[in-house]
Formats: structure tokens, C-alpha cells, sequence
């Protein structure tokens, strides 16, 4: 078993992980929806990269295998991105918040609005 393989088993139980915890939560924040997403997709890209060196499936599978992780890890990452700043509907978990001056504000500058 290549490397690559072991990299594909690893991102795959990853994705299983994530996936499941984001099914059996209840408080689902979107920006733990994106990182879901781009987990699987990263675990899509890893299969494909070693589809190709082990020839694991014809070039029709594998290049729909590639468009479906590079599109999946498009939107996991535009979901990450557009929901950052939004505030956490989960109280749980923290999430830095931008100031407005281009880092993220410390616990201690934050500002009740």
C-alpha cells in the first residue's frame, strides 16, 4: 500500500468523522458545515490522486472524481468564508470576531452591540 493510499484511508475516516458529528449535533453552525465539506473534498482529491498512480478507475471516474472535489471544496470554502464574521449561533464554541481592523479582536476589546 503506497503512501498516498494511507493518506486516502486517513482523509476518509476524517470525512466520516466530520460528517458524523455534524449529523448528530444539534447546534449546526454554518462555518461547521464549510469545514465538512471541505474535508470530504479533500478526502475526494486525495482518492483521485491515487486513482491515478494505481489505476484504480478509468479516466471518465476519475475526472468526474476531480470536479467534484475541487467543486466541493469551492463551496465548502465560500461557506467558510461568507459565515466567519457572522456571529456564533452556537454559544459553545468560540470563533474569533474581525474588529474591523484586519485581525480579530481580543476577548477583551469585543464590544456588546
Amino acid at each position: 500500500m503506497s503512501p498516498v493510499a494511507l493518506l486516502v484511508a486517513f482523509c476518509v475516516t476524517m470525512s466520516v468523522i466530520a460528517v458524523g458529528r455534524l449529523v448528530t449535533t444539534d447546534d449546526r453552525d454554518p462555518v461547521d458545515v464549510g469545514t465538512t465539506i471541505v474535508v470530504v473534498a479533500i478526502s475526494l482529491l486525495a482518492a483521485w490522486w491515487v486513482g491515478i498512480g494505481e489505476s484504480w478507475f478509468p479516466a471518465p471516474v476519475g475526472g468526474l472524481t476531480l470536479a467534484v472535489g475541487v467543486l466541493l471544496g469551492a463551496i465548502g470554502m465560500f461557506a467558510i468564508a461568507r459565515h466567519w464574521n457572522q456571529p456564533n449561533p452556537n454559544p459553545h464554541t468560540e470563533r474569533g470576531v474581525a474588529d474591523g481592523d484586519g485581525d480579530v479582536a481580543a476577548e477583551d476589546e469585543r464590544v456588546e452591540q
